[in-house]
């Protein structure tokens, strides 16, 4: 039996309370482990709230654990802290995922779990374009590392005109998957390059930058994560843009994720679904399924996601 642990950094407050039952109560009813498994929340210190807050009753029904970020951490740097606190945890699990809290559970994680757990690659989704405010091949120049040669493509290349192909170890940190050993090897590292990136840099994405770092340092095999297991709630490329080969490919498999979708990460933003305001509360995201009126098929295939456990 295949044992996992899944490790999401939080803020304590009525947002994130409620994401974090979302995806625990999906990840029971969906993810159809091969074995034990656990969530461990890692929560920031920018709260007035304690543990055995009103807000985190639901969690005594599963497999969940909250645990504070260290102080030096958090004061250090803030949530990228939080983020490292996940890493830095003792990996006891087989497979050890590294998630958003705004991610959705919408069918099994039994393959991917088995596969990472004996694995010696990271396996993760290349974002979608590289950061707008840093250029990731003289960030990896700089520190001596080839900036080329990791066999990734961003995930816009072919329907995002000029965008390049190539993708350095830039993944998308709303789900990564790991062994136990690269996860402990992790654990040892990634506070240099978390330590490095904070001093030098102001980027919204900084801990993904401190992973792209860390990746190519340590020199793991990276593999990308089907779109299946991370797939955003953001609306398909219309079909007018299919104008070559490679777009037509990404649209391809944008719609088979669709079909087959195991996870859904909802960080897109519009005027019918915002993380910020329909899941503030059970009732809001009580309402938010109710809605008739929802559009774009990530947002409706979201809803359904939610509907599923509620």
């Amino acid at each position: 039996m295949t044992s996992t642990e899944i490790h999401v950094r939080i803020s304590l407050n009525r947002n994130f309370a409620t994401m974090s039952h979302a995806l625990v109560r999906s990840l029971a009813a969906k993810a159809a482990f091969p074995g034990d498994w656990q969530v461990v929340f890692t929560v920031g210190l920018d709260t007035d709230q304690d543990l055995k807050s009103p807000m985190l009753a639901w969690a005594k029904d599963y497999p969940v654990e909250f645990r504070w970020v260290e102080r030096d951490l958090f004061d250090a740097y803030g949530h990228v802290g939080t983020r490292l606190q996940c890493i830095q945890h003792e990996h006891l699990a087989d497979a050890v995922l590294i998630m958003d809290a705004d991610v959705l559970a919408t069918g099994s994680l039994a393959e991917l779990i088995e596969q990472v757990a004996t694995s010696d690659a990271v396996v993760g989704r290349p974002a979608w374009r590289p950061p707008p405010d840093v250029d990731l091949v003289e960030f990896l120049r700089g520190s001596g590392l080839p900036a080329h040669g990791y066999g990734l493509t961003y995930q816009g290349h072919g329907i995002v005109p000029s965008l390049p192909r190539e993708c350095p170890p830039y993944l998308n940190f709303g789900h990564i998957a790991l062994s136990r050993d690269i996860a402990r090897h992790m654990a040892r590292t990634f506070g240099e390059d978390v330590t490095f990136v904070e001093k030098n840099y102001r980027s919204y994405f900084n801990d993904q930058l401190a992973l792209c770092l860390n990746v190519a340092r340590n020199r793991y095999r990276c593999l990308p994560m089907d779109l299946k297991y991370n797939m955003g709630n953001g609306a398909a490329a219309p079909l007018a843009i299919v104008a070559t080969l490679e777009a037509a490919v990404a649209y391809a498999q944008r719609l088979n994720a669709m079909l087959d979708r195991r996870v859904i990460h909802y960080c897109n933003t519009s005027a019918d679904f915002d993380k910020a305001r329909d899941l503030d509360g059970w009732d809001r995201l009580q309402a938010f399924c109710d809605r008739t009126d929802v559009r774009g098929v990530g947002n409706v295939l979201l809803q359904m996601g939610f509907r599923a456990f509620l």
